[in-house]
């Protein structure tokens, strides 16, 4: 997915020590689309130093059910919306020399069927569009992730 042009990587520099994720990761995303609706993936992954990488943890979140699966909210066109990605729960060591990557995009097909990014119905609409979407990351609308790390004592 990485090597993909509509995907946004977020890199960590190389680790200087072990670090263990046990637990749910969480991406608090700041994001805006030209579309009333889209799809917002995560993905977080250990890098080692020879170019390998590991998929750690995923995650999936609709834009239309980002205030709850109870209510469909379309997005404004250019609105930015904070979304919360819940990526799947982990037990994880990033090794000393590693990095951590996260990984955000809209489509991950054929995994999941790609939204039709139009605000229609999701299983039956047929007309599709591109959405053009974007992650911000400013002042005030930092987009970041939460890592439930362990505490090995050590501070």
């Amino acid at each position: 997915m990485h090597a993909r042009d509509d995907v946004l990587v977020f890199e960590s520099e190389p680790l200087v020590a072990a670090l263990t994720l046990i637990g749910c990761a969480v991406a608090h995303l700041w994001v805006s689309s030209d579309a009333p609706d889209t799809d917002w993936f995560a993905e977080l992954a250990d890098a080692d130093p020879d170019g390998g990488s590991f998929l750690v943890a995923y995650g999936m979140l609709r834009a239309r059910f980002r205030s709850g699966l109870d209510r469909e909210e379309l997005m404004e066109a250019d609105a930015i919306y904070p979304v919360t990605v819940e990526l799947t729960p982990r037990a994880h060591t990033f090794a000393p020399g590693h990095r951590m990557t996260l990984a955000v995009t809209s489509s991950a097909s054929p995994l999941w069927a790609p939204n039709p990014n139009n605000g229609g119905d999701i299983f039956t609409d047929a007309e599709r569009r591109v959405a053009r979407n974007c992650v911000h990351h400013s002042p005030g609308i930092a987009s970041h992730v939460v890592l439930p790390l362990l505490d090995d004592g050590g501070g």
